[in-house]
């Protein structure tokens, strides 16, 4: 099957940038929802003495889901400042989705360029309702999914074009930072 590639102009790149930085800059929100429970963790890898009795905190340095998560982002924070840090990570996450969305719709499903930008921009735009959180493809608090959902729904789209060993690999990856995300698309992709 021959696939619509499409070429990438410098307009996609320009709506690319400007669509993930007004829905970042839009709803972006620091330190409220699940995000609290990881700034303390991300705070204990900065600096090993904080909160240094508290037994969630302690245990946070150990092996776990949030173990890459934590690290890595704390690697960052010495360079910038946590609520910077956020901001940038759901920034660039948003500009995983619009690519990853786009090229679904133009590669995988053989859309128009308008059909990929109007996907684009509802994955940005529109919400569903809170199951859980599991209903979500963009999370406004940024936090472990933010960075595996782009991977995800990448790993879907390469099992669909029948390329399993690639997409294996990519939820290889993107289970690093969110377990519950990487491995069972991975599982979807294989089949």
């Amino acid at each position: 099957m021959e696939r619509n590639w499409g070429r990438v102009s410098r307009k996609d790149v320009a709506l690319t940038v400007l669509l993930a930085f007004f829905a970042t800059s839009l709803s972006y929100r620091f330190g409220t929802g699940n995000q609290l429970e990881h700034i303390p963790t991300i705070l204990r890898q900065l600096n090993p003495a904080y909160l240094s009795g508290d037994f969630f905190v302690s245990t946070s340095v150990e092996f776990g889901p949030r173990f890459y998560f934590a690290r890595f982002i704390a690697l960052v924070c010495r360079v910038l400042p946590l609520p910077w840090t956020f901001y940038m990570f759901t920034f660039l996450t948003d500009i995983a989705l619009i690519a990853v969305t786009l090229w679904a719709a133009r590669g995988v499903i053989g859309s128009s360029r308008l059909g990929g930008m109007l996907a684009a921009v509802l994955v940005l735009g529109v919400s569903g309702f809170h199951l859980g959180d599991a209903t979500q493809i963009r999370y406004e608090i940024f936090q472990p999914a933010s960075l595996a959902i782009p991977a995800a729904l990448w790993v879907i789209g390469l099992g669909l074009c029948g390329r399993p060993i690639i997409a294996a690999l990519v939820a290889s990856v993107a289970s690093l930072a969110h377990p519950l995300y990487g491995v069972p698309r991975r599982g979807i992709a294989l089949v």
